[in-house]
């Protein structure tokens, strides 16, 4: 069975995904109606700003299809924080004009920042890249283009983060000391409201 998903940030680039081990049967510019790009989701991962896509009347916003089978979607899954980052969420549209069933990778409502959170250079240069190789449109490329940059933060550890989600969000296991050196950190930290803060 093929599952399509729509990507719009690193998992356009092919190089990206075939780091991860993740194989596309078939790539296709495709377009999500009514979203947009944003910046208001903090990646671990990357260490600065991730892509997210919000809902905004009137709008498309520019992408890749990929095909995959379902080892490939589990391993996006992964890689994505799935639940507990990015939710799988809607239709789109190929560039053919055809309209086909997709799954989309959006934050989680609760991970959600109100302020902008700029990409890491490299980040948005994995953007830029795998927009390019798909031939996405001008426009969109020099819209990306001109998004500020940060420098890299890796050192931020969210409150109220689960065991569970922090191996998501590595997409690998941690050591034990790694796993107890977390606990004792949580511990030492004032509770507070999770206010959205983290692929």
């Amino acid at each position: 069975m093929t599952d399509v998903v729509f990507a719009y940030g690193s998992n356009m680039d092919p190089a990206q995904l075939a780091k991860e081990g993740i194989e596309a049967s078939r790539r296709e510019a495709a377009v999500l109606p009514g979203h947009r790009l944003v910046w208001n989701y903090r990646s671990m991962r990357w260490g600065g700003g991730a892509a997210n896509a919000e809902e905004a009347a009137g709008e498309d916003l520019s992408g890749v299809a990929l095909f995959v089978g379902k080892g490939a979607l589990e391993r996006l899954d992964r890689k994505e924080g799935h639940p507990y980052f990015y939710r799988r969420a809607p239709r789109i549209r190929l560039a053919t004009g055809e309209q086909v069933q997709a799954w989309c990778y959006l934050v989680v409502p609760r991970r959600l920042r109100p302020e902008p959170v700029w990409p890491t250079r490299e980040y948005l240069d994995t953007v830029i890249r795998g927009a390019r190789a798909h031939e996405l449109p001008q426009a969109h490329v020099r819209r990306l283009e001109g998004t500020p940059t940060a420098p890299y933060s890796g050192d931020e550890l969210p409150l109220s983060i689960s065991r569970e989600e922090i191996l998501s969000s590595f997409g690998k296991g941690l050591s034990e000391a790694q796993e107890e050196e977390h606990r004792r950190d949580q511990a030492a930290q004032p509770s507070k409201k999770d206010k959205g803060t983290d692929e």
